[in-house]
């Protein structure tokens, strides 16, 4: 096991490693890009999402993503596993950025599959339990590991790794919506603020417990 750090982000850094370990090893067989920025301080509402956090997001898998496919063409490699998000799937407040930064992934290995004539592999990975153990609100250590294995054998780029039904998700996320709509009707009643954007915050203050200001 070699342990080197460095801004994937950065070109110039990536290269310099992907040398280094090909003079050492001869080859690099396959790489799996795990970059991501997840504390909760990161994740605020839309409404308090900065450029500057945003860009932390994004960065941290679509640059990094984007600089793997353009330092590995002329290198010998067999894969590339790419770790994104159930959240593009079902969506989920306060992930506006990292769900954009997870669809790029899911959109970036079909076309590098192509481009590159090896497996480019996103892999739509469910939520992680703090026990690592699998549960109906997350994937363990031992399934994710199984789920892994098969999901490198599919021959499909993009495949979606869950600790329950997919399908069950979207159910929940159409209650979500559900609630929303109410809410929507709700505040169209003449005790709430008139025109568009008073419904629109309304919506939102009701939904989120997040109101504005003015």
């Amino acid at each position: 096991i070699v342990t080197s750090h460095l801004d994937s982000t950065d070109p110039v850094a990536l290269t310099g490693l992907l040398d280094e370990l090909t003079d050492r090893h001869g080859r690099v067989d396959g790489i799996f890009h795990l970059a991501a920025h997840t504390a909760p301080d990161e994740f605020p509402l839309l409404a308090d999402l900065t450029a500057d956090t945003a860009r932390t997001i994004i960065d941290a898998k679509v640059r990094t993503a984007a600089n793997l496919a353009a330092v590995l063409p002329g290198r010998d490699y067999d894969f590339v596993v790419l770790f994104s998000s159930i959240s593009t799937l079902i969506g989920a407040l306060r992930f506006g950025a990292y769900v954009s930064a997870n669809a790029y992934l899911d959109a970036l290995a079909p076309r590098m599959s192509t481009l590159a004539g090896r497996p480019w592999l996103s892999v739509v990975w469910d939520g992680w339990t703090p026990s690592g153990e699998t549960t109906e609100h997350g994937l363990g250590v031992l399934d994710g590991a199984r789920l892994l294995r098969e999901a490198l054998r599919c021959g499909t780029p993009v495949v979606f790794a869950a600790a329950r039904d997919v399908e069950q998700r979207r159910t929940a996320v159409l209650a979500d919506l559900a609630a929303v709509a109410e809410a929507a009707r709700a505040a169209t009643g003449p005790q709430k603020r008139s025109g568009p954007l008073g419904i629109v915050l309304d919506t939102i203050a009701a939904v989120t417990g997040h109101r504005t200001i003015d």
